[in-house]
């Protein structure tokens, strides 16, 4: 319900990736997919300080998923550890909010509110804040690209394969396309990623 009390975004949540780390299997696939968003291939991908911080990231919300406590309090001192390095980088991404696939395109400023969720195979540029808004928190859908300095407050859903542009300030819904503006607004459908 949004603040008025009307029902919720119009846009469907089925398809956003609500898949979390849960097994060797998981792992493996998320970070395969984050590894191929980024463009990174073998031995070499661990020269990136952003997929360090993504190879962390994925095995806290590893240990902190088990269903043993102990496996559990360990993932808890691993997820200090992602939020150390994540803070040297500029991100403040918690666990278990972002889908496979995550591509970090730069260093510097990501904020991601605990409870908003980012689908699959999602680029996230510098200076971008995902927050909360009276109450409510965004959903970012599959395959959707957030521009440099873009922020998504409230109860927002950004549709699957949306663009959002540079500097935009999203605070309200919109259908696939590509999303740009202060305030935001549809601009027309976007063929592919900038």
């Amino acid at each position: 319900m949004t603040r008025l009390g009307a029902p919720a975004n119009p846009i469907s949540h089925r398809n956003v990736s609500t898949r979390s780390v849960k097994t060797r299997v998981d792992l493996r696939t998320f970070l395969d997919a984050d590894a191929d968003a980024a463009g990174l291939d073998g031995p070499s991908r661990f020269l990136s300080p952003t997929y360090r911080f993504q190879w962390l990231l994925r095995h806290a919300e590893l240990l902190s998923n088990s269903s043993n406590r102990v496996i559990r309090a360990v993932g808890l001192l691993v997820s200090r550890v992602v939020t150390n390095c994540g803070s040297r980088l500029g991100f403040t991404i918690p666990l278990n909010t972002t889908g496979p696939g995550l591509c970090l395109a730069h260093w510097g400023t990501v904020v991601i509110h605990p409870h908003a969720r980012v689908g699959a195979n999602c680029r996230i540029h510098v200076d971008v804040v995902i927050g909360m808004a009276y109450g409510a928190t965004p959903t970012i859908g599959d395959n959707v690209y957030i521009g440099p300095g873009a922020k998504i407050f409230g109860d927002v859903t950004v549709a699957d394969g949306s663009v959002i542009g540079a500097n935009s300030v999203v605070t309200k819904s919109w259908p696939p396309g590509l999303i740009a503006g202060n305030p935001a607004r549809w601009v027309r459908k976007a063929s592919r990623w900038p």
